[in-house]
Parts: C-alpha cells; structure tokens; sequence
C-alpha cells in the first residue's frame, strides 16, 4: 500500500531521515530516526466510510483508544474502514488542535517499560473539531452519516453531575446550553445536538460510547443523556421527545467498556527524549507504560471496527463487562487515588519513588488486600495474579508519573472507587484500616497545606472546591465523627456519613496523621508485599 502523502512540515517534524520520497530541508530538525516510519495507510479521513468523532482528546485517548485503532490500520489498512475525529471542548483545547494541524494530526507515543523504550506514530486521529469555536459547525460533523461512533473520555467531571450522580442542572454548562437555540458546550450539548439534528434530517443514531473511569460507563452515559433531554424537553425543545425515544428504546445503543493504560502527563523531557533517542520532533507526544487493555461490551447500532482483531482487547457481553470494569475501578484507580494522598503527606513526589519506599509499598499492599474480598472474580482473571501485577506496574521506574495528577479530582474519584467497598465492607462487618488511611490522607491534603507547613501547590479539584478544603480543615482540626460525617455526607453520601464503621476509623485515622504524622502512619504497613 503507498504512503499517504504528507504535507512538508509534518514529514520534517515525524518521518525518518533520508526516508525514501521525502526532500529534507536544512532546517529540519530531525536526528537519526530509530522509532517505526510514519503510518502507511491512507489518511484522509473522507476516503473512510466510518468515523469515529472522540469527545476529548487528551493523552489517555491518545494513548489508548486511538492506539487501538492505529494498529487496525496499520494490520488491515483502509480495508479496516474506520478513522477518527477529534472534538476538543474546551477553549484550552485549542493549542492543542493547533500542534497536532501543524503535523497533520499526527503524533508520538512514548512506550516505557522494563524491556526498554519504543516510539510509534500514530494516525488515526484524521481530523479534528474544536466546539467553542464553532459549536454548530461542530454539531453538523458530528450529525454527517458516516459517524457512526461517538465516544468520550471526558473525567468525571465532565459529566456534570450533581453528589446524588444526577445531572447537575445547575452546572454552569448544562444551564447555558438548556435554552432552545443555545449553542451547546458540554459533552451532552453536543451529542444531543448531533442527535436532534439527526432527528430531522432522519439519519439514523449513532452509538455513545463512554471510555471513561466512572462505574457502568455506559448505562450512567444512557441515563445522563436521558435527563439531558427531558430537560431540554421541559425548556421546549420540539426534539427532544424524538431523542428520548432514540435513547430509551434502544436505537441509541451505549456500550460500557473498561480501559487501563497508565498515561501521565508529557512533560518537555519527554519530548526532548523522543528528539534525541528517536529523531522526531514532536510538539504534543503521548508518554505511557507499555501495558494497555480494553474490554468492550459488543452493543453497537451501526457498525464498529474489528477491535477483537487487536491485541489485548476483549469484546464480552454487557453483564460481563462490568465485572472487568468494577475490578479496575476499585483495585488500580482506587490504589492509584489512596497512594497519591499518603504518599505526598510522606515527602514523596513521584509514583515511582514513592513505590520504591517500603512504607508506601506496604501501604500500596495492605489496601490492595482490603478491597479484593470485594471484587468479584472476572472471567480468566486471577484476581491474585492482577494484584501483583499492579504493583510492578505502579513500581514501573521509567514512568515518572506525578502524585499530583492521581490526586486530581479526589472528591469525584474516591466516590466511585471507594464508596462502593466501604459499603461491602460495613456488610461484611469488615474493618479497613488502609482504605480510613487513605480517606484521613485525602482529608489532611485537601486542606492545602502539607505536614511541614508549607502550601500543596497544584490542587486540582473544582467539584469539592473551597467547600471541600473549609470541610477538611474543620476534621483535622477537631478529628470526631461529627466533622467527619459532614465531610462524608458531602462527598460520599448518606449510606457512608451515618455509618459508625467509617466515621470513628477516619476520624481515628485523621488523628494519627495528626498526631505521629503521616510517615510515623505508614510505617506500620511497612514489610508487606
């Protein structure tokens, strides 16, 4: 198959050296290339009957989904029929639309591992769309026939729900784009203006696709859009009972899914790495582990590429795909969560270092342990096996992974990672002295101020905000399961506030940290493996 051509700038910035067809100019700042050739297969994303339009396009989806569907192309090549187009939805999304143009949408993934380092190009992504610039513009991409796909990686927080896991109508976006004729700014605005457009023109409804962190990502998809459009039907929306159809009676299809690839930010060392190792100058690389996995629930409406023809990928039923689901959420992103907080009271600033210290390792450990009576055993899986395997990854030395990043967003994350095994284990009557750790951990980091006195800089967490940090330093000034409970309430609902187990053991927990501080806490999970 011939090469797709490329313009001049993008063959300077990712081809090979002296690659055979390619003119380099003086100024080309390209070393010896030692990573694979640029992609091979066609890539204009009109000579493709099938699109696939991602809603938020950063390093996790470039990293994993996307990946999945270069090797496709590059094994099937424009017989695989698929390509995909970006959507960006917020203003800041804008450098990145304008980098990756700048190389014709094409980019680098970094691979690290223990057998070594290993860069692929990657160009799938064929397109991209930016929706604060032109949200009409974007709704009409996305209402063309051959987007069959829409999916999203979008965090928690850009499901714009409410602590009860509604949609939150009160969100500064959801009530901008309610109005009829509003244009749409959330990822909901703008599937259900893809949709509704759909409805009058009578083209039929594309699949929705959640690839995101969050417990049955699909059915929480179906039931999130569904409250968007009875909104929209209460603000007069003609449509919008023609889309509620769409969505309750199966013709929108919402496969849930679970995805794993450890994919921390990319720094300029990374990309100076990837100049100086592989030759490519790359504005906006991909950095990653060199493990990734994806379960898929096989509902699509029209259509969707021969995943299963990929390796590592899984295509189970909907019943199925929750147990792999639930078993990541609560064994990775769980322990992922619980170490960011404990780690960085302890000193630590990196995963890696922060694993390659006993105490944290033990900690790591022990939660780990806590939570597997909870999980229920996926298909094929040895749960004990997995466990192990998280630790050498989260001990992987070549990712340089920050505690900050994992931290993100704790008041959205720990709900839907810990929530569910606390409530397991006040029915099992189970004690959980790592996950209260961990909780008490997350407590003393919201207040934004460290054991040593100084300012956290770099908290991200808008959904908690100033609320959640005026909580946190009311617990640890006074540990009791009054001040607990208020936090808890907010955060984690009703079921886990009132519970005697988890207020008396993160208060007890708090204290600790209080009084020994956080080192002193973990050494007594120290030794285990």
């Amino acid at each position: 198959m011939p090469a797709a051509p490329l313009s001049r700038r993008a063959a300077a910035r990712l081809a090979p050296l002296g690659a055979v067809g390619v003119r380099w100019s003086a100024s080309a700042a390209v070393a010896v290339h030692r990573s694979p050739q640029a992609p091979l297969y066609p890539r204009n994303i009109a000579e493709y009957p099938n699109v696939i339009a991602h809603l938020g396009v950063g390093g996790f989806h470039r990293s994993h989904q996307a990946m999945y569907l270069h090797e496709l192309l590059e094994a099937k090549g424009k017989e695989a029929g698929w390509a995909l187009c970006g959507v960006g939805l917020m203003p800041g999304d804008a450098d990145m639309k304008q980098k990756l143009a700048a190389q014709d949408f094409l980019y680098t993934v970094l691979s690290q591992g223990n057998s070594g380092l290993s860069a692929t190009v990657v160009g799938s992504i064929m397109d991209f769309i930016l929706v604060p610039e032109d949200p009409f513009g974007s709704v009409e991409r996305l209402a063309a026939p051959e987007v069959k796909i829409v999916s999203m990686t979008v965090t928690e927080k850009g499901y714009c729900l409410s602590v009860d896991g509604i949609l939150d109508l009160k969100n500064k976006l959801v009530e901008a784009e309610l109005p009829v004729g509003a244009p749409p700014k959330s990822a909901w605005g703008v599937i259900y203006a893809a949709l509704a457009l759909r409805v009058r023109r009578r083209v039929a409804p594309f699949t929705i696709m959640s690839c995101d962190n969050m417990p049955g990502n699909g059915s929480l998809a179906q039931r999130t859009l569904f409250e968007f459009s009875s909104a929209k039907a209460m603000a007069g929306d003609v449509f919008a009972g023609e889309v509620s159809e769409l969505i309750t009676t199966g013709a929108v299809t919402f496969p849930s899914t679970m995805v794993d690839r450890i994919t921390p930010a990319t720094e300029q060392a990374h990309k100076d790495l990837i100049a100086t190792r592989f030759g490519i100058q790359d504005n906006w690389p991909v950095v990653a582990e060199d493990f990734k996995q994806w379960v898929i629930e096989d509902n699509f409406s029209d259509g969707r590429p021969a995943w299963e023809t990929v390796p590592n990928t899984l295509l189970v039923p909907g019943e199925d795909v929750h147990v792999y689901e639930s078993m990541k959420l609560r064994l990775l992103n769980g322990s992922h969560s619980a170490m960011s907080y404990v780690s960085y009271l302890a000193g630590h600033r990196t995963v890696a270092l922060a694993m390659a210290d006993p105490k944290v390792l033990g900690f790591v450990a022990t939660f780990l342990d806590e939570v597997l009576p909870t999980v229920i055993q996926a298909p094929g899986v040895d749960l004990g096996a997995y466990r192990n395997k998280l630790l050498d990854r989260f001990s992987n030395p070549h990712i340089e992974d920050t505690l900050l990043r994992l931290a993100e967003d704790g008041s959205q994350k720990l709900q839907t990672t810990m929530r569910p095994v606390l409530l397991d284990h006040f029915s099992a009557h189970n004690e959980f002295p790592a996950m209260a750790t961990a909780i008490g951990g997350w407590i003393r980091f919201m207040t934004g101020i460290d054991e040593a006195g100084d300012s956290i800089l770099g908290i991200k967490d808008p959904a908690g905000g100033e609320r959640l940090k005026e909580l946190a330093i009311g617990v640890v000034a006074d540990p009791n399961e009054v001040t607990v409970g208020l936090l808890l309430h907010e955060y984690f609902g009703e079921e886990v506030a009132c519970h005697p187990a988890a207020t008396k053991s993160i208060a007890q927990a708090v204290r600790d940290i209080n009084d020994r501080g956080m080192v002193h806490v973990l050494q007594g999970f120290s030794g285990k493996r």
